[in-house]
């Protein structure tokens, strides 16, 4: 290798639990490569997962005794001493989407009284519609409820496997309902909540002719895919009394540790009901908005970050069960 190419060093975000793997292992899992010199045998990556010592090594060590765990390597090309870090990009949080609806000609619906006698009120008032806003912060995968639930429809999809993939679309009709079922129960209940706050506002404001609707922004939940909250979310909406119309933005930041890249989708593209319209335009104008200051200011550290989407992995009756977000190629290598 040319003395003047920056080396690669390899850091390593470490999940619970932790992997790697030797060629040729059933772990599913390929082992550290070496990118520098690809062509290099077995014998470099181990050396290379060595060298890096610490949490990378001992996860290696444990990998060779048929312990699979999962490890999330990143490979970053640095010429000091310290790793490049990933882009940390704005979050979207309840005080965008406040600038959202107002650059949509709504305001935030402020009661009157004591607080401690008031009920739980909706968030904002737009035209004749009361909007309750909901965001979903946490991933789902990390509790333990719901891994149980997962590692039963899954392993029932693939017997006889030690690792398996969630991947929805991989499972049969029937196990892919079941998967729905849990996804749209956490839906269900951010409905349910928002139709309750709707109805006490209506009553606040004096006013049952109002049309409800919810807005819902998974900033945090990087298991569940953009469509499958929207159609979820639409079934809900379709049983509620108080909510009549839905508004999500799913926001997501992929990153390899060197090039990033950050994601926004609004739901619906479009509306027949003009207050929603107003809103999908708004979010669209405010995400552009948002990105273009902050590129304009130098892309400094934000208050609030978007966290990147991680590898989640779980063990259960001896299977590991892992989720991979999308990987991005990394332009270091291109040609």
């Amino acid at each position: 290798m040319d003395e003047s190419t920056p080396p690669l060093r390899p850091t390593a975000t470490v999940t619970s639990p932790v992997a790697c793997g030797r060629p040729g292992m059933d772990s599913g899992i390929d082992v550290v490569m070496d990118y520098q010199a690809p062509g290099r045998q077995y014998e470099a990556a181990e050396e290379r997962v060595q060298e890096t010592g610490g949490v990378v090594w001992k996860a290696y060590q444990e990998a060779l005794l048929g312990r699979i765990k999962l490890v999330e390597i990143v490979e970053q090309r640095t010429t000091d001493k310290e790793s490049l870090p990933p882009m940390l990009a704005p979050k979207v949080t309840e005080a965008f989407v406040d600038s959202v609806v107002v650059k949509a000609g709504g305001k935030r619906f402020v009661p009157t009284g004591p607080k401690n006698l008031l009920p739980r009120n909706a968030d904002y008032v737009i035209d004749d519609h009361i909007f309750d806003l909901k965001i979903l912060e946490d991933e789902s995968l990390e509790n333990t409820s719901t891994q149980d639930k997962l590692a039963k429809i899954f392993k029932a999809a693939f017997p006889g496997r030690t690792s398996i993939t969630i991947d929805p679309t991989q499972l049969p009709p029937e196990l892919r309902r079941e998967y729905f079922k849990i996804v749209k129960r956490r839906i269900e209940r951010l409905v349910h909540s928002a139709s309750g706050q709707v109805r006490e506002t209506k009553k606040q404001l004096g006013n049952d002719a109002l049309r409800g609707g919810v807005i819902l922004v998974n900033s945090g939940l990087g298991s569940l895919m953009p469509s499958v909250l929207e159609e979820q979310a639409e079934r809900c909406v379709k049983q509620s009394t108080h909510i009549h119309c839905v508004v999500c933005l799913s926001v997501w930041l992929l990153t390899n540790g060197f090039d990033s890249v950050i994601n926004f989708k609004v739901y619906p593209e479009s509306s027949t009901n003009k207050t929603v319209e107003k809103l999908i335009k708004s979010f669209s104008e405010r995400e552009e908005e948002m990105m273009n200051e902050w590129g304009r200011d130098g892309f400094p550290r934000p208050s609030e970050t978007t966290d990147p989407m991680k590898p989640v992995a779980f063990e259960r009756d001896g299977i590991v069960f892992s989720f991979m977000p999308p990987q991005i190629p990394d332009e270091r290598f291109n040609d």
